[in-house]
């Protein structure tokens, strides 16, 4: 439903006034509520730019590598470098991925430090560090792998 600006005449009062769509024409002049004076219709200004809303300057983004005009621009971008905007990613991505990878970072951690304190025990002999820090079974259940992959 558009709004419909109308000026009084006799003050600096203006009305706001809802165009129902049911409604097939709209008053040419409406009274003031301020002074009683007539107020008239204002012709409605559209504002135009060359770029969507808000979107009047270019910038570089570096990881894209690039001068993007606009949102339209950049999402061009996007697609032609097989790329997707964060905007339309779920509403948790960068979260999930961040504590994903925290938990990885974690575990490597953990691992580097079962071994250092194995390699301490046995006096740094690797040969029996590594089977004590390193289980066969993790080894081949492939659950260290998982821990390496970024």
């Amino acid at each position: 439903m558009p709004l419909v600006d109308y000026e009084c005449t006799e003050c600096p009062h203006v009305i706001e006034d809802v165009v129902y769509l049911q409604r097939e024409e709209q008053a040419a002049h409406l009274e003031c509520p301020v002074c009683d004076g007539v107020a008239v219709k204002k012709f409605p200004l559209i504002a135009r730019t060359s770029h969507s809303w808000g979107d009047t300057n270019s910038y570089y983004d570096r990881g894209l590598g690039a001068v993007v005009e606009n949102r339209q621009h950049r999402d061009r971008l996007c697609k032609q470098k097989g790329l997707v905007p964060l905007d339309d990613m779920p509403s948790h991505h960068w979260e999930d991925a961040t504590a994903a990878k925290v938990k990885r970072v974690e575990k490597r951690q953990e691992l580097t430090d079962r071994y250092t304190a194995a390699l301490k025990k046995h006096n740094g002999d690797k040969i029996k560090a590594i089977p004590e820090a390193l289980p066969a079974r993790e080894c081949l259940s492939g659950a260290i792998n998982d821990i390496w992959e970024d």
